[in-house]
């Protein structure tokens, strides 16, 4: 660079992503704020219904057990009716 002479930045027109697709800062808000109040509405919604997911989760947890390891047929019986064991010691010992 030679003494004297000057870097102009070009300026953009959209500074901002969503401007260049046509989206108004307004509308990115309003779009944040009905995510924020629908995950809330689920959250609530998940809550109030946790004894479905309890009255599940043996199955659940074969479930995320078989992503780890590959049973055969008769592990599989083993290992349901042991987590069924277990969830129904949980119920009567646990939350008594």
């Amino acid at each position: 660079m030679k003494t004297g002479e000057r870097w102009v930045l070009k300026k953009v027109k959209h500074s901002r992503p969503y401007a260049r697709m046509g989206l108004r800062a307004s509308a990115i808000k309003a779009s944040a704020i009905k995510v924020v109040l629908l995950g809330c509405i689920c959250l609530m919604a998940a809550c109030s219904r946790s004894e479905f997911f309890y009255g599940n989760a043996d199955w659940l947890l074969a479930q995320y057990l078989g992503t780890f390891v590959s049973l055969d047929g008769r592990q599989k019986e083993l290992l349901a009716s042991e987590l069924e064991r277990l969830h129904i010691w949980h119920r009567q010992t646990q939350l008594a």
